[in-house]
Formats: C-alpha cells, sequence, structure tokens
C-alpha cells in the first residue's frame, strides 16, 4: 500500500508525530549534553581546581618550611630560634592539614600511592629537620650548616614526589577541560543532525 494510499489526515498525523518525535528526542539528547558539560564543568571547578589551589599552598608552605631551616642557623638568640622553631612547626601542620584536604579529593589508586610516597618522603625529611635543629639550638651552627647540605638530597626527593602530584593533578584537570570540549561537540553535531532530519 503506497504513502498517497493513504488519507492526508492520517499522513499528516504521522507527518507530525515524526516531527513531535524527533522534537522529543533532540530534547532528551539536549538535556543528556546539557547534564554531562555541567558535571565535567562542576568537576574542574570542585575537584581539580581545588586540588591545584592547595597543592600551591602546599607548596609555598614546603619553602617557607626549607627557608625557616636556614634563618634557625642565622638565628643567635633562643628567642629567636625559638620564634623559627614554632614558624617551621605551624608551615608542617599546615602542608599536612593542606594534603589531608587533597587526599579526599583523590579516586584512583595511582593517585592514593602518589600521596603516600610523598608523605613518606616528608616524614623522612621533617625527622632530619628535627636534627637539625637540636644541632642549630646547641649552638653548633656551623654542623647544623653541614647537616643541612647532607640531608639536601632527601629535600630533593620529597620536591620531586611533591612534583608528581602537581603533575598530576595539572594533567586531571587538562583532561576534564576535554571532556568538557568534547561533551559539547558531541552536543552541538547530534543537534544539527536532527535538526537536518
Amino acid at each position: 500500500m503506497g504513502l498517497r494510499n493513504i488519507r492526508i489526515a492520517a499522513r499528516a498525523f504521522i507527518g507530525f508525530a515524526a516531527i513531535a518525535l524527533l522534537s522529543v528526542l533532540l530534547g532528551l539528547f539536549a538535556l543528556k549534553q546539557i547534564h554531562e558539560v555541567q558535571f565535567q564543568a562542576s568537576d574542574i571547578q570542585n575537584n581539580w581546581m581545588q586540588r591545584v589551589r592547595i597543592l600551591a599552598l602546599a607548596n609555598a608552605s614546603l619553602d617557607r618550611f626549607r627557608l625557616g631551616e636556614m634563618a634557625h642557623i642565622l638565628s643567635g638568640t633562643d628567642a629567636e630560634m625559638q620564634t623559627y622553631e614554632d614558624k617551621s612547626a605551624g608551615r608542617l601542620k599546615s602542608v599536612k592539614e593542606q594534603l589531608s584536604q587533597y587526599a579526599a579529593l583523590l579516586n584512583t589508586s595511582e593517585e592514593k600511592n602518589r600521596l603516600a610516597v610523598f608523605n613518606q618522603s616528608l616524614d623522612a625529611y621533617a625527622n632530619n629537620h628535627t636534627n637539625m635543629l637540636k644541632l642549630s639550638r646547641s649552638g653548633d651552627k656551623d654542623g647544623a650548616r653541614a647537616f643541612l647540605n647532607s640531608i639536601r638530597e632527601t629535600y630533593e626527593q620529597m620536591t620531586k614526589n611533591f612534583d608528581q602530584l602537581i603533575d598530576l593533578a595539572n594533567k586531571g584537570a587538562e583532561q576534564a577541560g576535554q571532556h568538557s570540549v568534547d561533551a559539547y561537540e558531541h552536543a552541538v553535531s547530534g543537534i544539527v543532525i536532527v535538526i537536518l532530519l
């Protein structure tokens, strides 16, 4: 039975039904893609940007922690040394609190393993830091300075581990941004196809 044998009213109904169906499918597709773009944008804002921000703060605290060691060696009075000891303890505490916030954002075992490796190197360096302070506090400034130089490798390993955390966060942010772009382009392509249909 050909299309011409169908009554005009029935043909009109089929045509409008097809258009309505395409409109519904277009709407559902658009809603799905809007949700995907929103999800990716939220992931960037609430996850990856937070990771980068926290790591930047922790990095600044680590730098000041290291500078505090030399300042302690250069201090001549008990009061000055106590000031730098208190500051160093506060900065180390800040780093650990920041990394605790960072840990709450992690999803994969690779991320968690890298953080665990960094935490181990941080603990190792913090122990060396305590020993250096004891030498400096005892008045053996030359010995403290020599000890500080001797633990440089430990510090460099710690910063290397920290740089890996930063690289991981940056790559994740870039991937999330690309997913958002892909979702947008997929939405545009799908809408154009439905319009053409």
